[in-house]
């Protein structure tokens, strides 16, 4: 994936979920970073390089249902 040098945004779509965002390019230490989609969870690339990537949700759409969770919480639909 290939982004422009600076403070130029660039439109991706995470892998997982189609959801939309903006990433810009911030200059950073090289420490390890791990980001995940604001939609499904799924992993996005944190860095390219000497740049960290910064994502901006742009539209949260998605192509499959969310990753499941360890909830203990269950809805049945149809249930009194």
């Amino acid at each position: 994936m290939a982004y422009a040098a600076g403070m130029s945004a660039v439109r991706t779509n995470c892998p997982h979920c189609g959801a939309a965002y903006k990433v810009v390019q911030v200059e950073a230490a090289s420490d390890p970073v791990e980001i995940t989609c604001r939609s499904c969870g799924g992993p996005l690339q944190g860095r390219e390089g000497r740049f960290l990537l910064k994502y901006f949700l742009v539209d949260k759409r998605r192509k499959a249902p969310p990753p499941v969770t360890g909830s203990r919480h269950i809805r049945v639909e149809g249930a009194a």
